[in-house]
């Protein structure tokens, strides 16, 4: 897989998009691309100017050459794309989300992807913690080998939140084709403890963003891999009725959707990784992962007991109630 930031989805629709006006445009040669624009700068017949593709001009502070604005419908100061580009776009943007591989061979020798797809050498550094929180009977049964650093990506469906990563027009083709692991990057908050570890008695584990990304870019799954913050909000995202043929913009709102949550669980601060794949179907409905834990925490009300499991011991750290705040220290 290949792994992007929530926050890039729209720039690596357009990283695909000049991309794709590249080869279909062959009488434009690529000078300087204006990173995290829809614009590139370009020569052609020994002209230089700047490609606005999709929309006018936006995130641009270079205006010095000619602007020349691209968009797939006829529009008035914009030229129309081709048919050629039209058809190449729409296929390369689906399966730039749900099966890249085929693309990942072309796209790794373009530098219209450098500053997006994460690959944990040099660009993105992705660096801190996540907490995932667990119940107090871990100790007792711990059925799913968290102790071993086991993780699950889970079916949407799996959520305990009957509106979380639902749409007023759900798509059960759309929702099958993602995993999520939720976590969130604080240990202390109250309420977490309260409503996931057993009322304080349970467990905290600290993993590191690194492994759980490097893991992501290592399965043997096609497809794409996004990371980031949940939203917040106490409106649900807006969508439209699917057509036969599934759309980016279909997609797009199933992915907006996923990191979109009800302003009521916003204490939670959640902070999610989330695979999208053509290759999930049943038999894969919970995806495990395993990673180093770095950390465990138990509650204040727990017991500081090690975790043990063929042969791996884990010391928790308790937390304590503050005299002073409502807050665990």
């Amino acid at each position: 897989m290949i792994i992007i930031d929530k926050n890039d989805i729209e720039k690596y629709r357009f990283a695909i998009a000049k991309y794709v006006f590249l080869k279909t445009y062959q009488d434009y040669r690529l000078l300087e691309d204006f990173k995290g624009s829809n614009c590139f700068l370009a020569e052609r017949q020994d002209s230089r100017l700047i490609v606005s593709l999709l929309r006018m001009p936006f995130g641009l502070s270079n205006k010095q050459y000619e602007i020349v604005v691209f968009k797939q419908k006829k529009a008035k100061n914009a030229k129309k794309l081709s048919d050629d580009f039209n058809s190449m776009f729409n296929d390369y943007l689906i399966k730039a989300l749900v099966s890249p591989t085929f693309l990942i061979n072309e796209f790794k020798e373009s530098p219209l992807f450098d500053d997006l797809i994460i690959d944990m050498i040099s660009f993105h550094p992705v660096d801190g913690s996540v907490f995932k929180h667990y119940g107090d009977k871990l100790l007792k049964n711990d059925e799913y080998d968290r102790i071993l650093g086991n993780i699950t990506f889970v079916h949407p469906s799996e959520c305990n939140d009957p509106f979380d990563c639902k749409c007023i027009y759900p798509s059960k083709t759309l929702t099958d084709k993602f995993r999520i692991f939720c976590t969130t990057p604080i240990n202390n908050n109250i309420l977490m403890w309260s409503h996931y570890s057993s009322e304080h008695k349970g467990y905290c584990f600290e993993y590191k963003k690194y492994d759980i990304v490097n893991e992501i870019i290592k399965t043997s799954f096609d497809g794409l891999g996004i990371i980031g913050e949940v939203s917040y909000s106490n409106n649900r995202p807006k969508t439209r009725p699917l057509k036969r043929t599934v759309s980016y913009t279909d997609l797009k709102f199933y992915i907006d959707a996923t990191f979109t949550k009800y302003g009521g669980w916003s204490y939670e601060k959640e902070y999610r990784f989330v695979m999208v794949s053509d290759s999930f179907n049943n038999s894969n409905r919970f995806i495990n992962f395993n990673v180093p834990v770095a950390n465990v925490f138990v509650g204040c009300n727990g017991s500081p007991t090690n975790l043990a499991k063929s042969g791996k011991i884990i010391t928790p750290v308790q937390l304590h109630e503050s005299q002073k705040e409502y807050c665990l220290v």
